[in-house]
């Protein structure tokens, strides 16, 4: 006489091994949707931003104004006649860029009471420092200030003896307008002295990169934690009953476990990165 069992149907709600996976689906989901949804925010919204940097700012001379029992200067005539001393000099290249998402216009100390929605002309600052004459402009690409603004730019004194200003003209995105000045003094700190954008803002890149890093370091360890949570929850508890298990359960433990070991040692190694490459741009 044959008997015949019949197993009891297939119920997907407790096979607890789907579970796992779906809510690990539900969580990258959620994730993504996440971090596209801010892109595109990003991306949508108007941005007016300027950016500036100091490419290089490189010891010309430093000779001692007394030397035994005589005097040693070195001077610099313009075209103008104006003499100036020059014995602590240096270049100094400045890079301002547009890193915004829409056009703008950058506007020289010329266009005082000329400009639009209240902006005020930038300018920067050369603590303890002269500004003796502009060696170069350059722009990215070529020919966004017009001949006669470039003119009118390199003719004009600064705005100050240890400030300089910028030349009038349309910045489109990511286009840069590059300076080469020969400053005279012993100072060292180069900064904004005043300007102001309409609804946007004059940053300095190399403050916005360590911003930009010390945000990357705490997205990785929250990533991090993530991965070590989700070990914990969906991992550490099968491995106890990992005798009892059948084959499909503990292969899907295993690729579980090796995903989440995977964004635990790239989280790991991104962020020891991250703390090497700011130790090295304290130094």
């Amino acid at each position: 006489m044959l008997l015949f069992t019949s197993s009891p149907p297939y119920n997907w709600a407790t096979d607890t091994t789907l579970m796992g996976w779906l809510v690990i689906a539900s969580l990258v989901i959620a994730i993504i949707g996440i971090v596209v949804g801010y892109w595109l925010y990003r991306k949508a919204k108007i941005k007016k931003q300027i950016s500036y940097k100091i490419i290089s700012d490189t010891s010309l001379v430093n000779m001692p104004a007394q030397t035994g029992k005589g005097k040693m200067k070195l001077t610099y005539e313009n075209s103008n006649g104006r003499v100036e001393e020059i014995n602590q000099a240096s270049l100094v290249t400045l890079e301002i860029q547009n890193v915004g998402n829409t056009d703008l216009i950058l506007w020289s100390t010329q266009d005082t009471g000329k400009t639009k929605d209240e902006e005020i002309p930038i300018e920067f600052e050369f603590e303890n420092r002269a500004v003796i004459v502009l060696t170069h402009v350059e722009t990215g690409p070529s020919g966004i200030i017009a001949d006669l603004e470039l003119t009118s730019y390199l003719d004009a004194p600064p705005p100050t003896p240890s400030s300089i200003g910028l030349p009038h003209c349309l910045l489109k995105i990511k286009q840069f307008v590059r300076l080469g000045i020969l400053v005279n003094g012993a100072g060292t700190t180069i900064g904004k002295k005043k300007g102001e954008l309409f609804n946007g803002e004059i940053i300095n890149a190399e403050k916005e990169a360590g911003k930009l890093e010390r945000r990357r370091l705490v997205m990785m360890i929250a990533m991090m934690v993530f991965g070590l949570i989700a070990y914990s929850i969906f991992v550490v508890p099968y491995f106890f009953n990992a005798g009892n298990g059948s084959i499909s359960i503990i292969s899907s433990i295993i690729i579980i476990s090796s995903i989440i070991s995977i964004i635990i040692i790239i989280s790991s190694i991104s962020i020891i990165s991250s703390i090497i490459i700011s130790f090295t741009r304290r130094k």
